[in-house]
């Protein structure tokens, strides 16, 4: 997979890379399947001439093999571009071994563009769909880690002893709001329908749509907090409506 670091230049934080984390461990046999993986880990590594080499002939021999398509996205230059190749992959190819791998990237790539409608539409997706992926704690993780408010840094002035002194008016904080993610789903009915069951219980809800390629990803979020453990306290309410595992994620 390709080097992903998160920077923004409104934020004060760095992000470490997280290569580290996305690349799956190869211990499998000697098939076609493993030379991709192995052109994958160099890509990751920053070798990139044997896969480009290789890639011309896996087109025309695999169109479409899950695995090629894949790679090509891989070394695709320009994120957009590779885009459609990464949802034809969990679209077409559900069941594949990549298909996760494809909505993880989908993931990082719209956390790097700073774009969060994206990154939770794929993010959910990826939830509902493939639950037991060990990428989705990743997944997870690069979301919720893009999208905090960052704290200024402590500037020489306030670290003075004079900056020390309380202040006459306390400085306001910003609140950061939280809320579950339920149900995603391209069904629109049924995605209303789940908003009618909160709506009932006197819960906050709200739809959102997103498009994802050329379907329509309509997302059931509940309820709106201030801090995660706020949040944590209805989560098993919010479950036992939903029947779902909700997802804390912040607006």
């Amino acid at each position: 997979m390709l080097l992903f670091r998160f920077a923004d230049s409104s934020c004060s934080r760095n992000f470490i890379p997280w290569i580290g984390l996305l690349l799956p461990l190869l211990a499998l046999p000697l098939t076609s399947q493993t030379s991709i993986k192995t052109y994958i880990q160099q890509i990751a590594n920053g070798w990139t001439n044997d896969a480009k080499k290789a890639l011309p002939d896996l087109l025309i021999d695999r169109p479409d093999d899950a695995a090629v398509m894949f790679l090509h996205a891989s070394l695709v230059d320009e994120p957009k571009k590779a885009q459609p190749l990464l949802e034809r992959i969990f679209q077409q190819y559900s069941s594949s071994e990549w298909a996760d791998d494809a909505l993880l990237r989908l993931v990082v790539t719209s956390v790097i563009q700073r774009d969060s409608v994206k990154a939770k539409a794929y993010f959910k997706i990826m939830r509902d769909q493939y639950g037991q992926s060990d990428l989705l704690p990743i997944a997870y993780n690069a979301l919720s880690a893009a999208f905090v408010v960052p704290v200024p840094a402590t500037t020489a002035a306030q670290a003075s002893p004079v900056a020390q002194k309380k202040p006459d008016t306390p400085t306001p904080t910003v609140a950061v709001k939280y809320t579950m993610a339920t149900l995603g789903t391209a069904d629109k009915a049924a995605a209303q329908k789940m908003v009618n069951t909160f709506k009932k219980s006197r819960m906050k809800v709200f739809l959102t749509d997103t498009k994802i390629g050329s379907t329509m990803q309509y997302t059931v979020q509940v309820g709106e907090y201030l801090s995660e453990p706020e949040a944590l306290k209805e989560l098993k309410t919010v479950s036992d409506l939903c029947k779902c595992k909700p997802t804390i994620v912040q607006r």
